[in-house]
């Protein structure tokens, strides 16, 4: 069996990858969790600045604000400098080996604050390179 075929995360359209990096049922299968929810929150950060003001906006921070250690991280983890198109992701599903997934961050022309986000397994990702 391919090592990627057991793995079932599903989200519904339009639902933050952070609220999936905070959720408690995922994050234990993140080995190095918190370094890797603070590099995806500081990507956050830097993307959302202009939408700061937005009703949309403050309604995530409030449901993302309810999950475990979401704010804790957000007081001190300052937006990124730069834009990061590829982030590496090690996920560990339970009884199965450790995957790792480059996160490929697509962003759409003339709306900057809008990603589209691709989870490659790691084979497929080098070809980008």
């Amino acid at each position: 069996m391919h090592p990627y075929r057991g793995i079932r995360i599903t989200a519904r359209p339009g639902v933050s990858l952070l609220s999936l990096v905070f959720a408690e049922k995922h994050r234990d299968h993140f080995p190095a969790w918190e370094p890797w929810a603070r590099y995806v929150l500081a990507q956050f950060k830097r993307d959302s600045l202009s939408l700061s003001h937005t009703p949309a906006h403050a309604e995530l921070l409030r449901e993302l604000r309810a999950l475990p250690d979401f704010s804790r991280l957000w007081r001190h983890v300052t937006p990124a400098q730069d834009v990061t198109p590829l982030m590496p992701i090690r996920y560990a599903p339970p009884r199965a080996p450790h995957l790792t997934f480059t996160l490929v961050r697509v962003q759409f022309v003339g709306t900057p604050e809008l990603w589209g986000i691709v989870f490659l397994p790691e084979e497929s990702a080098t070809k980008l390179a």
